[in-house]
């Protein structure tokens, strides 16, 4: 980034450019920003790490971002909801379940709460890939899910009502 009347650049203004990047899946266009931005000495927080995880993930670039994600905890960057949400979403996209479901646990196990994006992600990754418009390949898994997010006051707070996955189970409730 260049610096035009005395202005420098910090880790917001790199955020957004991060994020602009990202989203076009310009990755390496990006990579050479991210790069510029530690060399200048400031350091990426949780939001940017996040953006790279989930455009990696969009690029099936699985490993790079599973390699971020263990990068960031190694740093002492906590992991956000959105982050493990990135990373989870990826690994569902991939076919990965049981990671994902993993790193579901793992979320808890740092003190984070799944939301509804998680749960919705789970949900439908059990349901054939993602393909909520198929049948379930194992409906009790769904079920059973669908009953532990509810326990944990997730779903009232949140799950779209016209989800089919969910009106298909709600109808053998």
């Amino acid at each position: 980034m260049r610096e035009k009347m005395g202005l420098k650049p910090n880790v917001v203004s790199y955020g957004s450019l991060l994020n602009g990047l990202c989203k076009k899946g310009k990755l390496l266009e990006a990579e050479a920003i991210f790069h510029d931005m530690v060399n200048r000495e400031i350091s990426p927080n949780v939001q940017a790490r996040t953006m790279f995880i989930d455009a990696y993930c969009a690029a099936g670039k699985i490993q790079k971002a599973c390699a971020l994600f263990e990068d960031m905890k190694r740093r002492g960057i906590s992991p956000n909801t959105v982050t493990y949400n990135a990373l989870i979403k990826g690994l569902c996209k991939e076919g990965r379940l049981s990671e994902a479901e993993e790193l579901t646990l793992c979320l808890e196990d740092g003190g984070l709460r799944p939301d509804v994006v998680t749960c919705n992600m789970m949900i439908s990754a059990r349901c054939n890939g993602g393909n909520t418009h198929r049948e379930c390949e194992d409906e009790r898994k769904v079920l059973s899910l669908q009953k532990e997010m509810a326990e944990k006051g997730i779903l009232t707070r949140g799950m779209r009502r016209n989800n089919s996955v969910m009106d298909k189970f709600a109808a053998q409730m």
